[in-house]
């Protein structure tokens, strides 16, 4: 944090906790391939942002697209392993954010061109 970019009100410890469970939950039910779950876990309209995936830009998103465009491709894979840490979760009585990083491991069998990615 900076002094140009300073923290927001952090909310309560049962609201943080259910924000921290909630990405937990994502990261299981992507992994169990439960989509019902996994759309649970989202408003109907999502801002995302995953620079190591898609460059720096946040963008606007349907949860059901957004589960959707998971399960196409989470489901070319014979086992994934989704991992959630260091959350930062601020925000007020109209929202939050939650900050976090997120490690994920695919794997395909090698005789489908395939192996461990990370």
């Amino acid at each position: 944090m900076t002094a140009d970019n300073p923290p927001l009100e952090v909310p309560s410890l049962c609201d943080r906790q259910e924000i921290v469970d909630t990405t937990t939950r994502l990261c299981m039910h992507a992994d169990f391939h439960d989509w019902t779950g996994l759309r649970s876990c989202f408003a109907d309209d999502l801002t995302v942002h995953f620079p190591g995936v898609t460059g720096g830009e946040s963008r606007e998103i349907a949860a059901d697209d957004f589960v959707a465009r998971w399960k196409r491709y989470l489901s070319r894979f014979e086992s994934t392993q989704h991992l959630s840490t260091n959350h930062l979760v601020a925000g007020d009585d109209n929202g939050a954010t939650c900050q976090t990083y997120f490690q994920t491991q695919y794997y395909r069998p090698a005789t489908n061109g395939g192996g461990f990615w990370t």
